[in-house]
């Protein structure tokens, strides 16, 4: 006996192409991608897709994510397959963001890079103040940190010598992406 596909509602035939490529949430969940990419993929076959996707002309820095999508996609279409083969269910939206989490991972895992965290108080506005910043390593080690007194400021002042401080130190340091992260708000 033919079994039912277990990826939509539809009484198709589970088969690979359906299955992986062309059932409805399915080819939605490809398209989201493959629009980002620039692909075209109506009328490939999934091998023949996965080729296109690895041929992408894109920045060597981002070659092994791109190359690394439709895996991701494969393997969370597969897991949607099986927990709806038990009973249960996972939406695109899920399956989006299962994706999408794991690009910025991976992009994380593959670039060295550096996040800088700025701050700077007052006691009153305008008063004494200080500012800081710390830089903290794609794994979270702290690599530097520096502080001063500002003299009598607003917080305004504070925070955004935060930032300049924090970017002249940064200027000299190792060659990596860097993240600049600010707690400051300006109405």
């Amino acid at each position: 006996m033919i079994s039912r596909c277990l990826c939509c509602e539809e009484y198709k035939r589970e088969i690979m192409k359906h299955l992986f490529l062309i059932a409805c949430i399915v080819e939605r969940l490809w398209k989201h991608f493959a629009n980002f990419v620039g692909i075209k993929f109506e009328g490939l076959h999934l091998e023949q897709l996965i080729k296109v996707w690895w041929r992408v002309e894109n920045n060597n820095k981002l070659r092994q994510v791109y190359r690394a999508i439709p895996a991701l996609i494969i393997w969370e279409l597969w897991k949607r397959r099986n927990t709806r083969k038990h009973g249960g269910d996972t939406t695109l939206k899920e399956m989006l963001i299962h994706i999408e989490t794991a690009i910025h991972q991976l992009i994380r895992a593959l670039h060295t890079w550096l996040k800088c965290t700025t701050d700077g108080a007052t006691r009153g506005n305008p008063e004494l103040s200080f500012y800081g910043f710390c830089i903290r390593d794609h794994k979270g080690d702290l690599c530097y940190a520096q502080a001063g007194v500002l003299g009598q400021t607003t917080n305004v002042h504070a925070e955004a010598r935060a930032i300049l401080e924090a970017l002249r130190y940064w200027v000299n340091t190792v060659d990596a992406e860097k993240v600049l992260e600010t707690d400051s708000l300006y109405d």
